[in-house]
């Protein structure tokens, strides 16, 4: 029963986290065209504030999460929320758009850092038959906190300003992250010489392409309309593009223990199924919240 608790504190900690981090994310959108308008900037520009977290988790994601397999979920959980508590105050106090959109671009860190740890922690030592739950409590609370957000952003945004959707967000993460030393499980201990063991299977060349080639493709698509898609910029991160995939692929085929499995892609088709129907839905959930406020 003691431990049943004890794990259900775990979930329950976990899941608000992720719960105030959606409403975060979504709350962004809202403040596009507010911050936009403060600052004196397009709103193209004003939309780096989210773009700039969605492009850290993006390319971050894979190479934090086998970062926290390796040394430990745990710390690794608690850097990141760190990164995030950390992220808020400079947003909420930012004095031109370069700062927010820097400050915004950090925190997003903890996206890549906080979703994999902390789903992997609260699946831990569970059936696999148990492990859907888990995640789709997580999905739910994630869509739970992007309504709320948008629901509550504007109301807040109004009354208040939109540089307290970061102030007033400080304390609830704050207090999530302190109470992680008393209920998160701690991670096992090891010796340096183990943990240079275990850090010499890291696919370090696998997430410097990754990296590159996500960030290359980012800009084409995020920058070629404006840019013009026959602009230096862009027809050379096209080109970044087109050398550095082939290499990933040859990379992490070769790789011990590579940071994106090429067989996910090839061998279960039922993996590849669910890796598109995620992609889909988090290609018109991200537009959805990031165009819509706009107009």
């Amino acid at each position: 029963c003691c431990c049943r608790g004890k794990r259900c504190a775990v979930v329950a900690l976990l899941l608000t986290m992720n719960l105030f981090e959606a409403m975060n994310g979504t709350l962004l959108g809202l403040l596009i065209p507010v911050v936009a308008a403060e600052f004196e900037v397009s709103t193209e520009v004003a939309a780096w504030i989210q773009l700039g977290p969605s492009f850290t988790s993006s390319m971050l994601g894979p190479s934090i999460g086998m970062v926290a397999d390796t040394i430990g979920r745990t710390g690794t959980w608690r850097v990141f929320a760190g990164v995030l508590m950390v992220s808020l105050p400079v947003c909420g106090f930012a004095p031109d758009i370069f700062t927010l959109v820097l400050a915004r671009t950090f925190g997003g860190m903890s996206w890549a850092g906080c979703g994999p740890a902390g789903f992997a922690i609260m699946a831990e030592g569970l059936e696999a038959s148990k492990r859907g739950v888990v995640s789709a409590w997580q999905q739910s609370i994630a869509m739970l906190g992007a309504s709320t957000g948008t629901a509550l952003g504007g109301i807040l945004i109004s009354v208040m300003g939109w540089r307290w959707v970061f102030l007033l967000a400080m304390f609830p993460i704050t207090a999530v992250w302190l109470l992680s030393f008393c209920i998160l499980p701690k991670d096992d201990d090891m010796s340096r010489a183990e943990l240079r063991t275990r850090m010499k299977t890291f696919d370090t060349k696998g997430t410097i392409l990754f990296i590159v080639c996500c960030g290359a493709v980012m800009l084409v698509i995020n920058r070629g309309n404006d840019l013009g898609w026959t602009s230096p910029t862009v027809l050379i991160s096209l080109g970044v593009a087109l050398v550095s995939a082939p290499l990933l692929v040859a990379t992490e085929r070769r790789a011990a223990q590579p940071i994106l499995p090429i067989a996910l892609f090839t061998a279960d088709p039922i993996a590849i199924k669910c890796l598109l129907l995620s992609s889909g839905t988090w290609t018109a959930f991200m537009g959805i919240f990031v165009v819509l406020p706009i107009f």
